[in-house]
């Protein structure tokens, strides 16, 4: 049970390892695809089961910077982007800090509780928040897309519903400057602009 393919960089250290069944990527007990960089650190691990991405008790790629921490996490289920308990993919910065947390459902953004995107800036502060059902922008209860400036301030809110920029009691686009003072308004209705 050992990989199918192995290359190797000209100092003679592994570059990369792939375990193959029947011709595509897979493997039972371990990723089917390791990276190394030149130095033999780890740069990447992938789980593949028949061809697919796929992992149930973990992320199904992990990728590493050079000083070893984490760079990102992925989830997937059958070669799509799917977790049911948390976000499917999270990205670092090279810090350790958050950079990117999505939420995915059979390949598609989707959260029934909150954002199914959050952004971070380095320092930790929320960069961004958009909310997605089944694919597409929506939330029923307050804007979809929500913008903050790096002081914590927002920078523009955006209501959408069923992927259209909709709002029935007022602006569906508020863009503010970074004292907090609103910028501009829209007014749409089912994805045009409208005000009545």
């Amino acid at each position: 049970d050992g990989p199918a393919t192995i290359a190797y960089y000209e100092n003679g250290n592994v570059k990369y390892e792939i375990w193959n069944k029947n011709g595509e990527a897979h493997r039972e007990d371990g990723p089917a695809r390791i990276e190394y960089y030149e130095n033999g650190n780890v740069r990447s691990k992938n789980w593949y089961k028949n061809g697919k991405e796929h992992r149930k008790d973990g992320p199904a790629e992990i990728r590493y910077y050079r000083n070893g921490n984490v760079g990102h996490e992925y989830w997937y289920k059958n070669g799509k982007l799917d977790r049911e308990d948390g976000p499917a993919r999270i990205e670092y910065y090279e810090n350790g800090n958050v950079e990117y947390e999505y939420w995915y459902k059979n390949g598609k953004s989707h959260r029934e509780d909150g954002p199914a995107e959050i952004g971070y800036y380095e320092n930790g502060n929320v960069e961004y928040e958009y909310w997605y059902k089944n694919g597409e922008v929506y939330r029923e209860d307050g804007p979809a897309s929500i913008a903050y400036y790096k002081n914590g301030n927002k920078e523009y809110e955006y209501w959408y519903k069923n992927g259209e920029r909709h709002r029935e009691d007022g602006p569906t686009s508020i863009r503010y400057y970074g004292n907090g003072n609103v910028k501009y308004e829209y007014w749409y209705k089912n994805g045009e602009r409208h005000r009545e």
